[in-house]
Parts: structure tokens; C-alpha cells; sequence
């Protein structure tokens, strides 16, 4: 199963529904709805043999351009979301970053799936 196969598994149940989720890089020029891509970073050797430790960033955007409001969104998103997360095996929760993709405010959830080959 692959990276992304493996988000789509375990982490899409835990996102509302009326998000558009991307299990892929790309650019965002318009959004309408709290947008989620999967952006895998990296690929190191796991702990043990034939593994291997992936960096992956969740990226969420807020489609609200008013500052305060977005930021109230996104924390809000968070504070549900990355608890959810920690609780998928396999999966270790790194560090969140606020920030902007493509102009729109975002959190960067950076998270480290080990996988076996």
C-alpha cells in the first residue's frame, strides 16, 4: 500500500466531509471549501529493517481571506483534527505550522508514517 493509499485509509474518515480533499501536489488558484492536499516530503531508512520513515505534510486551507476569521477557522479545524490524527497507528504527529499555499492561510501538518517494503 502506498503513502498516499494509506492517508486516504486512515485519515480521510477523520476529515468532515464537506472538505475537497487532493491526495496530491498541487497548485490552488480558487477554493470554495477547507481544501486538503497530501504532500509527501521525503523517504529515509526506518528504524528497522526494510522499513521506511516517510515525512508527509498535511496541508489544510481556509478558503476565508479575512485574517481573523481564517485563523479562527483553522484553529478550530485543528483542534479536532490533530488529536484524530495521533490516534492512527503508524503514524507520529511532528509539528503544525501556520502559514499561506498559494494565498490562501493554511495549517502544515507535518506528520512520519513508517512503513515496511
Amino acid at each position: 500500500m502506498s503513502v498516499r493509499e494509506f492517508l486516504n485509509e486512515s485519515l480521510r474518515p477523520l476529515l468532515p466531509s464537506s472538505w475537497v480533499v487532493y491526495d496530491f501536489d498541487k497548485t490552488i488558484s480558487n477554493i470554495a471549501k477547507v481544501t486538503v492536499l497530501y504532500v509527501h516530503k521525503s523517504v529515509e531508512p526506518g528504524p528497522q529493517v526494510n522499513s521506511l520513515s516517510h515525512v508527509v505534510s498535511i496541508l489544510v486551507l481556509d478558503p476565508t481571506q479575512a485574517e481573523k476569521t481564517a485563523d479562527d477557522h483553522l484553529d478550530d479545524h485543528m483542534e479536532d483534527l490533530i488529536p484524530a490524527m495521533r490516534n492512527v497507528p503508524n503514524i507520529q504527529f511532528l509539528r503544525a505550522e501556520k502559514g499561506t499555499r498559494d494565498g490562501f492561510p493554511c495549517w502544515d501538518i507535518q506528520l512520519q508514517i513508517q512503513t515496511t517494503s
